[in-house]
């Protein structure tokens, strides 16, 4: 009996066999764990971008009253001034 064989002999070949075994076991584990974690994260990913809703859609009024304003200012040209003038 050798040194090197408590790394080259039947039991560390078992017990190589048992961390590939647990490791397996882990990686499958894990995915499946992963997968639960992005399904329940996906509705609220969801939730989030509908209420962002609201403000994008006060975001679009303001910035009808932007456009007015900056058409009254005369930055598009006289005509955007004429527009805003008889709007």
């Amino acid at each position: 009996m050798s040194l090197l064989d408590a790394f080259t002999g039947d039991s560390a070949k078992e017990a190589a066999a048992k961390n590939a075994a647990l490791y397996a076991q882990y990686g499958t584990q894990s995915l499946s764990d992963l997968d639960k974690g992005f399904s329940g994260a996906m509705p609220e990913l969801t939730n989030a971008v509908n209420a962002y809703t609201p403000l994008s859609d006060l975001g679009k009024k303001y910035g009808a009253g932007t456009d007015l304003y900056m058409k009254s200012l005369g930055v598009n040209g006289a005509g955007g001034n004429a527009d805003a003038a008889s709007g």
